[in-house]
């Protein structure tokens, strides 16, 4: 399925729309996708978000471990998109979504 081609001063509405507004899980998606960062309700340290990591490539010297040099003919290690999460703590890590965050909408940007 292909997603259907919105013109610019359409995806501008939608980013306009959702400013302010609860959102859920499919609208905070897109959001996060043209590079916003959202949250939820229930997240109670405001400094916990959600963002999206587009695919790209590592070297791979940057693994201390040195475990994926000489694996790809450039030495850059690809990795997919992802959505990531900055934590209470003030980490980093990918998020997978639990099915209270699908069903919520309380999602916002931030």
């Amino acid at each position: 399925m292909t997603s259907p081609i919105i013109d610019q001063k359409e995806e501008e509405d939608f980013i306009y729309n959702c400013k302010g507004s609860f959102l859920d899980i499919s609208d905070g998606i897109k959001i996060l996708k043209k590079g916003f960062k959202i949250t939820h309700k229930g997240f109670k340290n405001k400094d916990i978000f959600l963002y999206y990591v587009p695919a790209n490539k590592y070297p791979a010297n940057r693994n201390e471990n040195k475990t994926m040099i000489g694996e790809f003919p450039d030495n850059l290690v690809p990795y997919g998109a992802y959505i990531a999460i900055k934590t209470a703590e003030g980490t980093i890590e990918p998020y997978c979504f639990t099915q209270s965050d699908i069903s919520r909408n309380d999602w916002f940007m931030l």
